[in-house]
C-alpha cells in the first residue's frame, strides 16, 4: 500500500501453472494481513506483459493481482482497487487518460550529481546517463517524450507518453525500477524523496489529465469554444473541492510538505487557472488532441494506483454534482495568500481530512481506505517521536 514494488522470480516453465493457479506467498511479510491470516496468492495480469533483460538473461514481466485462498480477490490489493475503478468507469462511458512527469535527484554518494539547471546543457553532467535511460526505457515500451535538466542541481526529468490511468501508475513503478538500476552502473543513485534538500526546488510528479469517450474522443475539449468543455470544469471543481483529503493519497510521506511551500514551485493554495504554475490545477495552452488538465501536487512517493484512484472519485464527484470551480486565477497567487484556502501544512492534517471523505473512501473500497490511513498514522508517530538534526542544532546547547 505503501507504494514500493515488490516482486518475484520463478522460471519460465512455471509459468502456465502460475496463470492458473497462482503463486503462493506470505501477505503478512509484506503487512497486507495479519500473520493468521498469512497465505495469499499472486496470479500475473496478462496484459501488462513485457520484457527486460539482466546480464544479458531475457526476463518476462508481470504485475500481479493478490487473491485470497479461497479464490476472492484481496480488498488491499491497490492495484485491483484502480482497476475496479476504471472498468465502473468505463460503464459510464469513460476512459481516463493521465500523463505523469516524475521528476527525480542524481546523487553521487548523498550529495548532488551536478551544479545544473532548468534546460542546461553545459552544466548537465548526466547527459550520457540520461541517453541510457531513455533507451532502456523504450525496450520495455515505454516512450520517452522529452528529457532535460530541471530547475534544482542534480534534478532532472523524463517525460513519457501519457496512457490510460492503469498503464501510466504501472509504468510509473518500471520507470523508477530501470532509473534505479541504470544510474547504479553508473555509479550513482536516483531519488524521489519529494524534498531531499533544503533551499531548492523539490520532486513533484505532475498529472496531466483527461477524460475521452470510449471511441477516443477527448471529452475535456470544446470545439466551439476552443478551449476546456464543461465537463473539464466540472471535474476541476471535485479536484478543488476535495483537494485537501486528496493530499493523502498523492503526497503521503513527511517529507512531502516541506515541499509544498511557497516560492519553490509547488503548489500551497486551493486554485486554478490556465497556464499559471502557481495554481493547483492549471490548464496548459493546448489543442484538441491535447486538451487536459495539470494536476500539481503529488509527488512520486505516492502508490499511484491508490492516488489515481482518489483524483478519479474527486474529479468524477466534481461531474455527478455538475460543481462550478469559479473564477480561475490567472495571476502569481503567492501574492495573495489571503484569498485562498490552503493545502494541509503536514501529513497529520492531511490524514484528518481523508477520514473524513466518504466520496473518496466509497470509491476506493472502506477497507483499504482505513488500512491505508492507519498505515500514515503510524508513519506520523513514527515521526512525531524521533528526534531530529535540526532539533539538535537549534535547542541542545540553547534550552
Amino acid at each position: 500500500m505503501a507504494g514500493r514494488a515488490k516482486g518475484l522470480l520463478i522460471p519460465a516453465d512455471d509459468l502456465e501453472k502460475s496463470l492458473e493457479e497462482g503463486i503462493e506467498f506470505d501477505g503478512s511479510s509484506l503487512e497486507l494481513v495479519g500473520i493468521d491470516e498469512s497465505d495469499l496468492y499472486l496470479k500475473p495480469d496478462i496484459d501488462s506483459f513485457y520484457t527486460s533483460t539482466y546480464k544479458e538473461e531475457i526476463i518476462g514481466n508481470f504485475f500481479c493481482y493478490i487473491f485470497k485462498p479461497d479464490g476472492g480477490i484481496l480488498e488491499r490489493d491497490s492495484r485491483w482497487v484502480l482497476r475496479r475503478a476504471l472498468d465502473k468507469l468505463m460503464e459510464q462511458g469513460f476512459i481516463l487518460n493521465i500523463g505523469a512527469e516524475v521528476e527525480f535527484f542524481l546523487l553521487k554518494g548523498k550529495d548532488k550529481h551536478d551544479e545544473g539547471g532548468y534546460f542546461d546543457l553545459v552544466g548537465d553532467a548526466a547527459v550520457d546517463v540520461k541517453m541510457r535511460f531513455a533507451k532502456s526505457l523504450s525496450r520495455v515500451g515505454i516512450k520517452p517524450e522529452a528529457i532535460h535538466h530541471e530547475v534544482a542541481p542534480g534534478q532532472h526529468e523524463i517525460d513519457f507518453e501519457f496512457s490510460n490511468a492503469l498503464k501510466t501508475a504501472d509504468s510509473i513503478f518500471v520507470y523508477k525500477e530501470i532509473l534505479r538500476n541504470v544510474a547504479s552502473e553508473f555509479g550513482l543513485k536516483v531519488t524521489f524523496m519529494p524534498k531531499p534538500f533544503e533551499g531548492i526546488n523539490g520532486s513533484g510528479m505532475h498529472l496531466h489529465i483527461s477524460l475521452s469517450d470510449l471511441e477516443g474522443k477527448n471529452l475535456f475539449w470544446d470545439p466551439d469554444k476552443l478551449s476546456i468543455s464543461d465537463i473539464a470544469k466540472n471535474f476541476i471543481a471535485g479536484l478543488l473541492e476535495h483537494a485537501r483529503s486528496l493530499s493523502a493519497f498523492v503526497a503521503p510521506t513527511v517529507n512531502s510538505y516541506k515541499r509544498l511551500v511557497p516560492g519553490y514551485e509547488a503548489p500551497v493554495y486551493i486554485c486554478w487557472g490556465h497556464r499559471n504554475r502557481s495554481a493547483l490545477v492549471r490548464v496548459p495552452a493546448a489543442r484538441e488532441g491535447t486538451c487536459r488538465i495539470e494536476f500539481r501536487a503529488p509527488d512520486p512517493s505516492c502508490n499511484p494506483y491508490l492516488a489515481f484512484t482518489a483524483v478519479l472519485a474527486a474529479g468524477m464527484d466534481g461531474i455527478e454534482r455538475n460543481l462550478e470551480p469559479g473564477e480561475p486565477s490567472d495571476w502569481n497567487v503567492y501574492e495573495t495568500p489571503e484569498k485562498f484556502e490552503t493545502l494541509p501544512s503536514n501529513l497529520k492534517e492531511a490524514i484528518d481530512e481523508a477520514r473524513g471523505d466518504e466520496v473518496l473512501r466509497k470509491y476506493m473500497g472502506g477497507e483499504i481506505y482505513k488500512a491505508y490511513l492507519d498505515m500514515l498514522e503510524e508513519e506520523w508517530a513514527l515521526f512525531s517521536k524521533s528526534v531530529t538534526d535540526w532539533e539538535v542544532r537549534r535547542y541542545l546547547l540553547r534550552v
